[in-house]
This record gives structure tokens, C-alpha cells and sequence, in this order.
């Protein structure tokens, strides 16, 4: 029994040391006695190991005591949270008074993790805090520590600045601050490093294996840039062929089309379609094969124009504010003052943006924007950059373009062959080209080298080897290769007509043979428009000696008389004045119709026109009166027909003198052999000659 005694009495002594030593801890630690403090607190952790570890963490977190270290805070606060749990009501209440509880054990286990925080919080390595997170899960800073490790793994992409890079940053952050960014640059380098340096390979192998990338369509345009580079006819059917489903495969289409049609002929559309099975607008290329086949003429109405069949069925509805022939499948259009080009299904080839430009041909147009000129093929490419003042047409292979102050030559294809050099400039004829320097002009070939130097006020060509110069408005002959043939004696020579230049010299009139040579010395009279009426037509001229006029044969020979005192233009039945009248003459000088006419013009293909008793008529070889000449002016358009103008209009007529288009026109213009345009200022008509017919649009347009 008293040993039971000694037993419950040292227990109970026990525990009264132990609590005398934890609130003397508690006593030390409040007044900052950390020695006292951490002594109390390590004898009484066997016994009271809840209340002595979270004093020991208290000491250890405060960083006003030597024994500051948060690792030793940590691991105390832990071994208190473990053991609160399971201490007794009894105890609680105890510790309590030591300011001891769950709300201050929670306080400082936050005290710890936020201090510990700021000291890794500088790091620049995310394992530092991943560390913190597993070891501080209850941590109120967690939600920074992910933001910080979020922007380290940011900063860490940017740094590599790869597509990987970004992508490990996209999976491990799913919902990280950074993601619209990454997004970005991982879909920007992703882009970049399939595609650099730019080949047609790696934009092909991007687009096959990153058909979601936004990339995609900017990725299809570089593939087109680059595999169409050339613009040529070969680069836009490998798009085709190789990259069907590229979304600009419908441009490469049309320029493929458009380039085939270069080297435009009748059979060309067939031999397209033959080619291209797989072309995309079948409709619209049978549409054109079947309009190649027919002549489609510009019409006009309600002060627009269109284009109708030779019926006069519309096919293209007036909506143009001009319209020319199509050249080459295509047709100069103008809208809202700018001009572009259609084709015969109506389709804008080439927008609406030029000031001007002219027909294709082989291939090219002449276009203007702004002032300046250039050519473009039927693309729409640039052959020449539209930046030139003034540029030629092509001759023996050569352009002449003046771009700032000086004219050179370049090359069909744009080379610069000849530099800038001249003030004015020529087109080649025969290998040579007049130029003018200092005001003067010479000749150049080819190669840009002086044949004759520009010391002339004017070149004209007079043959294939030799030039008229001007020099002090007087006229000489010299060669190509800068001989003087002549000097400069005459005051006039003219062009080659029959193998014959008129000359004059001392206000006469003579002539030169083919090569310059004098072949019938000045000796004729000067008369009013003499460069027309004296001029050779087959062997003959029309000459005037001492005030009467005559025939000459161009060896110099008189072939009809100097007997008249007018004469009417040189043909087969020549009108001549006789006595007051006036009468025809053959060749030979044989009067062929009594002198009757108070006027008459020569004979043009069987008729005349004569004036008798006031009073104008048309006559045949044999005198007959055809037509009663009530016009005021007749114009033969061939053996048969005339056109005539009445009251200031113009109609086509029969040599009988039925009226096959009525005098309503303001214009009659010859197209080409078949075809004659009736032009008023509201409307556009044609004369079909092999059927005789007028051809006008139906006014019941559907």
C-alpha cells in the first residue's frame, strides 16, 4: 500500500514539474528569454510534446533570437499539429493560458510557410517551388507559388523560343496566365520552323501536318508566291497539278488560262480544254469555244455598250462606257472613266484601273495609270512596270521607254540594252533608230553604237539603206552606214512611190529611182498639193510643165501631153480640163466621153463623179448618168459601192443608185474586209459587204 502511495505520489509530482516547466517555457518566451525559453521547452518535450514543440517552433520562426531557423520551426509546428489532436479537454484548457491553441497553432504553422516563402519566393527554378507546394499544401501562398511557377515556365519558353517549348508549357498549364500568349508564339514558331528558310517543301510538309495552325491560309499563300514565282505558264500548272486543294488553286486557274491564251489562234480554247480536263470553269470555256466561233460586235445603247451576234442578238448587255473589238479573246472596256479588259463570257480579266490602254497583242497590252505607261501580259503582270513617261511599241526586238529625263531601249522582256541617253527616240527600223541628242538627230543600231551622229535637224527613212537629213531646211540623202549620198541640195524630197521620190530643187519639181540617184531632173512646175498628185502610181505620174498639165512615164518620158490646163488624180480614165469643159482621157490620150462637164473627178473603179448643168451626177465609162448626184460628198467603197453624204449625213449606195443604207450615219468606217461600222452619236451599226446587210441589235433585248 505504500508503495502504491509513493507511486501515485511521484506521478503526481511528475506532472507538476512537467507543467511547472512548460509555462515557466511559456513565461520565458514571453518575455523573449529564448535560453530559458528553448531549455524549458526541450525537457518538457517527452512529456508534453504538443505544448513544448509548438514553443520550440515559435522560438525558431522568430528571427529576433540566435536560434532562428525555419526548417527546425517547420518541423516542431508539424509534431504540435500532430499531437493537438490528441490532447485531453484537461490539457487544452491548460494551455489555453499559454496562449496555446488550435487558432494559434494555425497561425503559426501560416507564420512559418510565409516566411519560408519569402526566401524561396527569389528563386529562379520551379523545383524550389514545387518543393515549397508539397511540403506547405495548406500554405495560403500556394496560389502565388503556382502564378510564379506558371511565369517561370513561361519565361523559360520565351527564353527557348520553340515550338516544343511552348507546347510543354501548354500541357502543364492548361489554365495558366500565359496561355492566349503561348498559344501564340507556339503557333507562330511552329509556322516558322516548318517554313524557314521558305521552301515549297516546308510550307507543303506545314500544311499537311498542321491543318489547324492559323498559320494555315498565310502558310497556302507563301506555297502560291513561291511555286508561282516566275508567273509563268509552267509554274501556275504545277500549282494546279500538285496542289489541287491550295485555296488559291482558282487564281492559278485563271492565270494558267489567261497565259495559255498568249499564243492566242482559233484552235486555241480546244487545245486548252484538251490539255486541262479538270479545269475548274467547263461551263464557261465551252461558253467561250462557242463564241470564238462567232464575230461579236460592239453595240451601243441608252449611251452604254455592249456586245451582239451577227444577228443582232445580244450577248454581252450594254453596261460599258466604251467597248473595242476583242483582240487576241480579249476587249478593252472602260467603266466609271477607267479601263480594263473582258472576255467573251463577260468576265473581268483585268479590273477596271487603267487611264488607258490598247488591244492585246502577242500576249501584252499597253496600259496607263496616273500619267505613266507600261506593259502587262494577260494576267495582269507587269512586263514593264507602269513607270514610264512614254514607251514604244516593239520593233526588231527593241522598246524605247522614257522614264525620268532621257530615253533608252530595252529588251521585249524589260533588260536594258541601250541606257538613257537620248531627248527623243524612235522605233527600229530595218536594225537602225533615229535618235535626237542636244537637239540634233543621228542614227543608232542595235547596240546602241553611232552610225550617224546627231548633227541633223531630221532623219527620215527614204529605203531599207538610206535616210533622208535636213540640215538648215534643206534635204540630202546619206546611207546607214553614215555616207553621204547627196548633200544637202534639195528643197524637198519626198517618199518612195513606185521606185520614185519626188525631189524639188529651185522650186521645181523632179525625181530620184530607188537609190537615190536623180532619175528625172527637176524641171517641172511646183504645184499645190504636189506630194500627192505628182507622186508614181504604177509607171505613171502626173507632171505640170509651163502651166500645162501632162503624163510622165518614171523613165522620164512623156506619155501624155503637157496640153491641159487641169488634170484630175492619175488613174486609167484621168479627168482633164479642156477648153471651159471638161472630158476623160485614156492612157494613150484618147478622149473617151465628149467634153460636156463643167467639173469632174478621174475615174475610180468604173465611175466618176462630174458636175453637168449645176447640177452633180455619177457617171459609168460610158457616159451613162448612174446615180443623180444629189451628195455632198461620194466616196467609192469598191467597184460597186459608194458612200454618200447627204445633209451631213452618210448612207452606202449602188453604183444604180439604190440605196442600200440609208444616209443616217455620222460616220462610215472600214473594220476589215467584210465589215463597215455605222456610227451615229447614239448608237453603233455594221454593214455585213458578203451579205449585204445591216446588222443592228434587236430592240426587243431579252
Amino acid at each position: 500500500m505504500r508503495f502504491f502511495f509513493l507511486i501515485i505520489l511521484s506521478q503526481f509530482f511528475s506532472l507538476f514539474s512537467s507543467a511547472s516547466v512548460i509555462e515557466n517555457g511559456f513565461k520565458a518566451l514571453e518575455i523573449h528569454d529564448y535560453f530559458k525559453a528553448k531549455s524549458c521547452f526541450y525537457k518538457a518535450i517527452k512529456k508534453e510534446p504538443a505544448a513544448a514543440s509548438f514553443g520550440l517552433a515559435t522560438i525558431f520562426v522568430r528571427n529576433n533570437n540566435p536560434f532562428y531557423n525555419l526548417d527546425s520551426a517547420f518541423k516542431y509546428c508539424e509534431i504540435s499539429v500532430l499531437k493537438f489532436d490528441l490532447l485531453p479537454s484537461k490539457k487544452l484548457l491548460q494551455f489555453e493560458s499559454f496562449n496555446y491553441s488550435k487558432t494559434t497553432l494555425h497561425n503559426l504553422r501560416q507564420e512559418i510557410s510565409s516566411k519560408q516563402f519569402q526566401v524561396i519566393r527569389k528563386s529562379a527554378l520551379t523545383a524550389d517551388f514545387y518543393a515549397f507546394i508539397s511540403k506547405y499544401s495548406w500554405s495560403t501562398e500556394l496560389p502565388t507559388a503556382y502564378q510564379l511557377i506558371d511565369s517561370l515556365d513561361y519565361q523559360v519558353a520565351l527564353k527557348a523560343n520553340t515550338a516544343i517549348a511552348f507546347k510543354t508549357y501548354l500541357v502543364a498549364h492548361e489554365n495558366g496566365a500565359y496561355q492566349k500568349q503561348a498559344i501564340q508564339l507556339y503557333n507562330a514558331r511552329e509556322y516558322e520552323e516548318y517554313t524557314q528558310p521558305a521552301s515549297v517543301e516546308g510550307f507543303d510538309r506545314f500544311l499537311k501536318n498542321c491543318p489547324n495552325n492559323p498559320y494555315f491560309t498565310q502558310a497556302e499563300d507563301q506555297l502560291f508566291s513561291l511555286v508561282t514565282k516566275s508567273q509563268s505558264l509552267a509554274a501556275f500548272d504545277s500549282l494546279v497539278r500538285f496542289f489541287p486543294d491550295n485555296r488559291n488553286v482558282t487564281v492559278a486557274w485563271r492565270k494558267l488560262y489567261q497565259l495559255f491564251m498568249v499564243t492566242y489562234s482559233s484552235g486555241r480554247l480546244q487545245e486548252f480544254k484538251e490539255v486541262y480536263p479538270t479545269y475548274p470553269y467547263f461551263d464557261e470555256l465551252e461558253t467561250a469555244i462557242n463564241r470564238s466561233k462567232i464575230n461579236l460586235l460592239p453595240f451601243q445603247a441608252s449611251n452604254l455598250f455592249g456586245f451582239m451576234d451577227m444577228n443582232g442578238t445580244e450577248v454581252i448587255p450594254p453596261s460599258y462606257e466604251s467597248l473595242n473589238f476583242f483582240k487576241e479573246d480579249l476587249a478593252l472596256a472602260s467603266k466609271d472613266g477607267k479601263y480594263g479588259y473582258i472576255d467573251r463570257n463577260n468576265k473581268i480579266v483585268l479590273p477596271f484601273i487603267f487611264s488607258s490602254g490598247s488591244d492585246f497583242e502577242k500576249g501584252r497590252a499597253l496600259v496607263e495609270k496616273n500619267g505613266l505607261f507600261g506593259y502587262i501580259d494577260r494576267t495582269g503582270k507587269e512586263i514593264f512596270p507602269i513607270q514610264y513617261k512614254d514607251l514604244g511599241s516593239e520593233s526588231n526586238g527593241l522598246i524605247y521607254a522614257l522614264k525620268d529625263s532621257l530615253y533608252g531601249y530595252f529588251s521585249r522582256s524589260n533588260y536594258l540594252v541601250i541606257p538613257a541617253q537620248f531627248e527623243e527616240a524612235f522605233d527600229f527600223i530595218n536594225g537602225f533608230a533615229k535618235v535626237q541628242v542636244a537637239g540634233k538627230q543621228g542614227l543608232i543600231n542595235e547596240r546602241g553604237e553611232w552610225v550617224i551622229p546627231a548633227m541633223h535637224d531630221n532623219l527620215i527613212p527614204f529605203n531599207d539603206s538610206m535616210f533622208v537629213y535636213e540640215t538648215s531646211e534643206m534635204f540630202g540623202l546619206i546611207t546607214n552606214k553614215g555616207v553621204k549620198k547627196t548633200e544637202a541640195i534639195f528643197q524637198e524630197i519626198g517618199v518612195l512611190s513606185n521606185d520614185r521620190a519626188i525631189i524639188v530643187q529651185n522650186n521645181l519639181i523632179g525625181f530620184l529611182d530607188s537609190i537615190g540617184n536623180v532619175s528625172i531632173t527637176p524641171k517641172y512646175d511646183l504645184i499645190t498639193n504636189f506630194k500627192n498628185r505628182c507622186k508614181f502610181s504604177g509607171e505613171y505620174a502626173i507632171a505640170r510643165l509651163k502651166g500645162k498639165f501632162g503624163v510622165i512615164h518614171k523613165s522620164g518620158k512623156v506619155k501624155i501631153p503637157f496640153s491641159y490646163s487641169d488634170m484630175g488624180e492619175l488613174s486609167n480614165f484621168i479627168a482633164v480640163a479642156k477648153g471651159k469643159n471638161w472630158t476623160f482621157i485614156d492612157l494613150n490620150n484618147r478622149e473617151i466621153l465628149k467634153p460636156i462637164y463643167t467639173k469632174a473627178d478621174s475615174f475610180i473603179n468604173g465611175f466618176a463623179k462630174v458636175e453637168k448643168a449645176a447640177v452633180q451626177l455619177s457617171i459609168n465609162l460610158k457616159g451613162e448618168e448612174n446615180v443623180p448626184f444629189f451628195f455632198s460628198e461620194l466616196i467609192p467603197l469598191n467597184k460597186n459601192l459608194f458612200i454618200g453624204t447627204v445633209n451631213g449625213k452618210k448612207g452606202i449606195y449602188s453604183s444604180n443608185g439604190k440605196e442600200i443604207v440609208a444616209a443616217n450615219y455620222d460616220q462610215i468606217r472600214q473594220i476589215d474586209t467584210d465589215f463597215y461600222a455605222l456610227n451615229t452619236n447614239q448608237t453603233v451599226d455594221y454593214f455585213y459587204f458578203p451579205e449585204m446587210k445591216i446588222i443592228n441589235v434587236k430592240s426587243n433585248r431579252e
